[in-house]
């Protein structure tokens, strides 16, 4: 290559070190005490690291300034029950979350969500927010399921396992 306002400069290309630069920049460390090759192999360990956003975005989740903002505890032992509700709590939202997704897997159709998006993998968050505004009406001896969203929302819970019976009759159903 040829640089007109030097004309004695000449510029070429090393195919060797571009390459070298290109597998140095590729590289990725990843340190372990994982000692034994055979039990526990490289692509294993590299995807167990990579995996561990879902596990961030969950903690996530949690330091949500209005999730966790208004709530004040005076000592130490009430911050860490709390803490381990809300751990608990993360626990249940990521296995409705992975129920769902098991069964979306077999279905041909995608989870419509709320504004009308289509998921075929969606987040504990976003199935929550379908159940935000379910009610449970009492009329007479009969409970309601008030469902503002439509059939999707009902079918969320069908996915997970339940009907909406888990609504209704929390303390009769199995699920």
């Amino acid at each position: 290559m040829r640089i007109d306002n030097y004309p004695d400069l000449q510029i070429s290309e090393n195919q060797r070190a571009m390459e070298e630069e290109k597998q140095k920049a590729s590289t990725f460390i990843l340190i372990t005490s994982l000692l034994d090759a055979k039990k526990h192999p490289a692509a294993e360990i590299l995807r167990e690291y990579k995996e561990q956003n879902s596990v961030e975005r969950g903690f996530r989740f949690l330091k949500n300034p209005f999730l966790l903002g208004p709530i004040f505890l005076k000592s130490k032992a009430r911050v860490e029950a709390m803490a381990f509700v809300f751990e608990l709590a993360l626990l249940i939202a990521a296995y409705f979350e992975y129920r769902v997704r098991k069964s979306l897997k077999t279905e041909t159709r995608p989870l419509i969500l709320r504004g009308k998006r289509k998921s075929t993998n969606p987040t504990a968050k976003a199935l929550l927010e379908m159940l935000d505004d379910l009610l449970v009406a009492k009329k007479g001896p009969d409970r309601i399921l008030v469902n503002h969203h439509g059939p999707e929302v009902i079918r969320t819970l069908e996915l997970a396992g339940f009907g909406k019976d888990i609504y209704l009759y929390p303390s009769h159903t199995g699920g």
